[in-house]
């Protein structure tokens, strides 16, 4: 005995995906696994504060970008111990600023939106959004150009945090158990 196929409509078959995709993330939410998932939502711009120097910055959180991108200025190149190291200007737009040195840990190269890569120095920070602190690589380069001086990519939010269009500037940096980064 074969199948009998239901004919339905065209808007009844599209209520009917939305229901079963409804259906899926509530499934997914509401299991032991989605359970230990992200809680924590930020807007897609938030205050953060940079560890080491501990200096409240402007950053825009975006889920398209791999890393986490700081505003350097004044990059100085240099070894330390048989390793490289890099001297930089940190600088937020309350007219703080701080010199900072830490170990570069690898270059990378980034593609520009113009064509062509750009090989910028990685080094760790904490980045502290809200009560969330996460060590983290991130390049430097001059984001003059740009509004915000950090851009928080992936490598922090993944597993951290949901960021919702739609808000911005939700919480202050506050975290209490910042370990410095290695």
């Amino acid at each position: 005995m074969g199948r009998r196929m239901v004919s339905m409509s065209l808007p009844a078959r599209a209520l009917l995906r939305i229901l079963m995709s409804a259906l899926l993330v509530a499934a997914f939410f509401n299991s032991p696994a989605g359970a230990d998932q992200v809680s924590t939502s930020y807007g897609w711009l938030e205050n953060v504060a940079i560890y080491p120097p501990g200096m409240k910055l402007s950053a825009k959180l975006d889920t398209g970008a791999d890393s986490c991108s700081v505003h350097a200025e004044k990059l100085d190149l240099f070894e330390k111990g048989g390793d490289t190291w890099v001297r930089f200007t940190l600088a937020n737009r309350f007219g703080d600023s701080a010199r900072v040195s830490r170990e570069v840990v690898r270059n990378t190269k980034i593609k520009k939106k113009a064509g062509g890569a750009q090989k910028r120095p990685v080094v760790r920070f904490g980045i502290c959004i809200g009560e969330v602190y996460e060590v983290v690589e991130c390049n430097l380069v001059n984001r003059s150009h740009f509004q915000y001086p950090v851009l928080v990519g992936r490598n922090f939010l993944a597993g951290t945090a949901l960021v919702d269009s739609s808000s911005t500037f939700t919480v202050d940096p506050g975290c209490k158990d910042v370990r410095p980064p290695k």
